[in-house]
């Protein structure tokens, strides 16, 4: 996961990174469930096999999303976007005033 070009990232000289983690070599395809909200990304490759997640602190103009290989070509068989309601939190034993 490259954070390198994620947005808002002057607050750390560590927030640079391009993390990675290994994958079993399967037949040629991969299935991804990539989850994005305001603040973080997290990827299930393989039904959970491996797992990533990373922080990110986009420009809130930004809505796009990348998807790339280092290595060799790649064909989208398929694509499913949802768009996620807010969450709205209750919390016990508060009074709002």
């Amino acid at each position: 996961m490259d954070q390198r070009n994620s947005g808002l990232d002057d607050f750390t000289q560590f927030f640079h990174q391009l993390n990675e983690v290994p994958l079993k070599k399967q037949d040629s395809h991969l299935k991804l469930q990539i989850y994005v909200d305001n603040c973080s990304v997290e990827v299930f490759a393989n039904d959970g096999e491996t797992v990533i997640s990373s922080e990110i602190y986009p420009n809130p103009l930004n809505m796009g999303i990348e998807l790339f290989s280092n290595h060799g070509n790649v064909k989208v068989n398929s694509i499913d976007l949802w768009e996620l309601k807010k969450s709205r939190f209750i919390f016990f034993g508060f009074n709002e005033q």
